[in-house]
């Protein structure tokens, strides 16, 4: 895969490591299918799916993770405290990913139910480079695709640890 962004691919990781067909809680969440990192839980861009069933080759039924411009920092966040206060968080800025998950061509509830099983799966969560992941939005509907299939998206913030 091309380079990733800091923390791509964790999340993409995390994620595929939690979702599974048969979820058992507190380690995994059900979800409509397993996700497998590299497979159908990539880092990276949206991409169409292959029409061919070539090995490697983007599924149709899949998951994307990639970065978006940081919130804005604060004065606790990234920033400077204010009037000369103490700051925990002072330097700590804090990455943000959007995930879309797209479900099969003749189901629109499949892309929902994967989209809120990643959600389950990230939320209030934390990797090796991340001590605090927080999905920031529920899933909505984006779009469909190019092939009629939908989308759906939600966003998470990452704290990294230091």
């Amino acid at each position: 895969m091309a380079a990733l962004f800091r923390g791509q691919d964790e999340i993409a990781q995390k994620i595929a490591d939690r979702v599974a067909l048969v979820g058992v809680p507190p380690t995994t969440v059900a979800g409509p299918v397993d996700l497998i990192y590299g497979a159908n839980c990539r880092p990276g861009p949206v991409r169409a799916a292959d029409k061919t069933t070539k090995t490697g080759g983007i599924p149709q039924t899949c998951v994307f993770v990639y970065p978006i411009p940081s919130p804005v920092t604060t004065a606790y966040i990234g920033g400077k405290a204010a009037d000369g206060e103490p700051s925990d968080w002072k330097g700590n800025y804090p990455d943000s990913f959007q995930i879309v998950a797209r479900g099969r061509l003749d189901s629109e509830d499949s892309a929902f139910d994967l989209a809120d099983a990643c959600f389950r799966a990230i939320d209030k969560t934390t990797t090796a480079g991340y001590f605090a992941i927080t999905a920031e939005t529920r899933p909505q509907r984006l779009q469909r695709d190019e092939l009629s299939a939908a989308e759906y998206v939600f966003t998470v913030t990452a704290l990294r640890c230091q």
